[in-house]
């Protein structure tokens, strides 16, 4: 089981919600990697222990916007932004360690910067998907809050103040 992630490739992104009238709700900020899988980049979540596709481009939303209405989705923050130093770039230049543990990036959570829910709860699951296991990725790729919830067990965030909190309305160009 692959517990350590590579230091420098840990991104922080957005996990929202699209909505039949084309909008996305934000649902909370999330820290994990890129993978490919099946030829598609999906998001694990080192603190959920578990992937989300990444948000179709906005043409595609755009023009079959129902096709993913109430699924959910991870919009990884300026991850090509120069002025914008990806959170794992930093942790490296602060620890100086090619892979972390999520215990070790919990405990190094003040050189994180935005505010990410989820270190608001003292309870963590352990780790126990394996994000280099295909059959494990094929698994745990969660596609709507309800699904999140079942299979986790747990709600999608903990702090109830902040699920659904900024909106983005889909546009045609």
């Amino acid at each position: 089981m692959n517990k350590y992630y590579p230091t420098k490739e840990i991104n922080y992104a957005w996990l929202l919600e699209m909505n039949q009238n084309r909008t996305m709700d934000g649902i909370k900020n999330i820290i994990g990697i890129i993978i490919e899988y099946n030829n598609e980049k999906l998001f694990y979540s080192i603190l959920d222990d578990c992937f989300f596709k990444t948000l179709p481009s906005s043409e595609e939303r755009i023009n079959n916007f129902e096709k993913y209405a109430n699924r959910i989705f991870v919009e990884v923050y300026d991850i090509n932004n120069p002025y914008i130093t990806p959170i794992g770039i930093g942790l490296y230049k602060r620890l100086g360690k090619e892979f972390l543990t999520k215990e070790e990036i919990i405990a190094n959570r003040q050189f994180i910067r935005g505010y990410y829910s989820d270190f608001g709860h003292d309870t963590y699951a352990d780790n126990n998907v394996d994000y280099n296991n295909s059959s494990a990725i094929s698994e745990n790729i969660i596609n709507s809050v309800s699904e999140y919830e079942q299979k986790l067990g747990r709600p999608i965030t903990y702090d109830e103040n902040h699920i659904y909190g900024p909106k983005k309305t889909l546009r045609k160009v």
